[in-house]
C-alpha cells in the first residue's frame, strides 16, 4: 500500500505531490533531514521507524521522485512504478515550474503498472504450475476448481 508519492526540486520546492493515507511523522522532510542532506543516498531506499522510502533522482534538472510506503507491505511493481512514474513525469515538466498538475496522469499510470504486475506474476505462476503438472486452467489453482469428491 502506497502512503504517498512526490516530486521536488533539491532546491525544496514540490512540485506535485500525493498523499493516500494518514501518515506518522513527514517521511518525506525526514528523507531529506536525514539522508538527502548527509548524502546518504547511494542505495535509493531507506527504512525510517513507520515507513520505507524510494527515490530516483532525475539529476540534470535537480529534482527527486519519492514514493513512501509502509514497511510491513511487499509493493512488488515499486521499482517499475517509480521508474514509470519519472518518466511520465518528466515528460510533462517544464524546466522551472513551480508546480506541475499530475493527479491524471498518475492514476493512469499507476493503474497500469499495477494491472502489468499483477499480469505478469499470474503469468509467472501459471508457468510454475504447468511445470510441476498442475492445473493450467485459468482460474482453476485460485478458485480450487477441480478439487474435491468426485
Amino acid at each position: 500500500m502506497l502512503d504517498a508519492v512526490s516530486v521536488f526540486s533539491k532546491a525544496g520546492v514540490v512540485l506535485w505531490s500525493k498523499t493516500f493515507s494518514r501518515t506518522k511523522g513527514r517521511p518525506v522532510d525526514e528523507l531529506v533531514r536525514t539522508v538527502l542532506l548527509e548524502q546518504k543516498g547511494a542505495e535509493l531506499e531507506a527504512d525510517l521507524p513507520n515507513h520505507r522510502l524510494r527515490w530516483a533522482f532525475a539529476n540534470d534538472l535537480d529534482l527527486v521522485f519519492v514514493i513512501v510506503f509502509q514497511k510491513m507491505y511487499l509493493v512488488p511493481y515499486l521499482p517499475e512504478l517509480l521508474r514509470a512514474f519519472k518518466a511520465a513525469f518528466l515528460k510533462q515538466y517544464e524546466p522551472g515550474a513551480t508546480r506541475v498538475e499530475f493527479d491524471e496522469a498518475w492514476r493512469v499510470l499507476h493503474a497500469k503498472v499495477e494491472q502489468d504486475s499483477l499480469r505478469k506474476r499470474r503469468e509467472e505462476k501459471a508457468k510454475q504450475q504447468s511445470a510441476n503438472g498442475a492445473p493450467s486452467r485459468p482460474g482453476a489453482a485460485a478458485s480450487g476448481a477441480g478439487q474435491g469428491a468426485h
